[in-house]
């Protein structure tokens, strides 16, 4: 469990950062979707405070990702800024940025996979074919983390059980279980057991039975499973190699990426929520499953609210998560031997 039960909802970035100080002191840290807007800038920030050796951000905008590098080398000079333009809808963009990552660094204690997308109205297939929120928030990570694990490993040796990928996923993920052939929504079959969470499907107004047409939500929701069952199984895969796997729901807050929602879906999470966290205390999960010392041994974990919390069976199942696992091989044409 986390070392601190104190913290909750209403942590910050900045608290926990404080907190666990000396574990960021001197590492070679990655985030992607970093700008001033959102959560991935809060972790930047909170991070940089605390004298990491070399900082890499993404973005897929060259113009924001100019903006929040410029403010954070001003504001934390001392610190090794490194900007890195990365699509991860485009597995050529993340193949082209990996290659890059792996020449500029020895080592890697930490991979932030915080980028993503949500509620895309109409159904778009990213460069490579797959459904865009697939593409962007599950293949693409899968694909990069893959990509960079040698360096993790690097790390690891040297700090074992420091190293560690922290993957952002969503309170939403209940939406829908991972489709195992129709996660593109091209009308193939749907199985009764692929339908999400009934009382949270009703709260969006979204049908309780199978579907095959597109829905924004449910694609969206597939693809955050996706995120938990891919920390899953890396955890499994990696057991004993001294990198750490994790997936977070970073809680409510307002961000570029709800850019998309429809007037009336925001007016009803409004409702839902009682309060929105700010970016700060959107990123206090993060940190904790990236530094807190007491999660060593529970890799695999899903955390909210800082704390290790249980997940819906289709979203803990590990033979389930193996099959996304080879799946998602497959999108990539690639197999990894960890």
């Amino acid at each position: 469990m986390a070392s601190r039960t104190d913290f909750g909802e209403d942590t910050t970035a900045t608290e926990v950062a404080s907190t666990f100080s000396d574990a960021i002191k001197g590492r070679t840290i990655l985030i992607t979707g970093v700008n001033a807007q959102g959560i991935g800038g809060a972790t930047a920030h909170a991070l940089a405070s605390h004298s990491p050796a070399h900082l890499l951000i993404t973005g897929r905008s060259a113009t924001k990702l100019t903006e929040i590098t410029s403010t954070l080398r001003t504001t934390f000079p001392s610190v090794t800024i490194t900007p890195i333009t990365l699509d991860l809808s485009s597995q050529p963009s993340i193949r082209t940025a990996a290659a890059q990552i792996n020449q500029t660094i020895n080592e890697l204690d930490l991979l932030i996979n915080n980028a993503g997308v949500m509620a895309i109205p109409t159904r778009q297939l990213s460069p490579d074919g797959f459904e865009l929120h697939l593409a962007t928030n599950h293949i693409g990570p899968f694909l990069l983390t893959n990509l960079l694990l040698a360096k993790l490993r690097v790390a690891a040796m040297k700090r074992p059980g420091t190293a560690r990928v922290v993957n952002l996923t969503s309170g939403a993920y209940p939406l829908s279980p991972f489709r195992m052939e129709d996660y593109n929504f091209d009308g193939r079959a749907v199985g009764a057991d692929e339908v999400g969470v009934p009382e949270l499907l009703g709260v969006f107004g979204l049908p309780t039975e199978p579907v095959r047409e597109y829905q924004p939500m449910i694609a969206y929701g597939q693809s955050k499973t996706g995120v938990i069952l891919f920390a899953k199984y890396l955890a499994e895969r990696l057991r004993g190699a001294g990198v750490g796997s994790f997936a977070v729901h970073p809680g409510e807050a307002m961000t570029e990426l709800g850019r998309h929602l429809p007037a009336e879906a925001i007016e009803m999470i409004t409702k839902l929520v009682p309060k929105f966290k700010s970016h700060d205390q959107g990123a206090s999960t993060t940190l904790v499953a990236a530094l807190d010392p007491g999660l060593k041994d529970h890799s695999g974990a899903f955390l909210m609210d800082c704390q290790v919390s249980p997940t819906t069976p289709f979203a803990s199942d590990l033979e389930t998560a193996e099959k996304v696992w080879k799946l998602t091989e497959g999108f990539v044409k690639e197999e990894f031997k960890l």
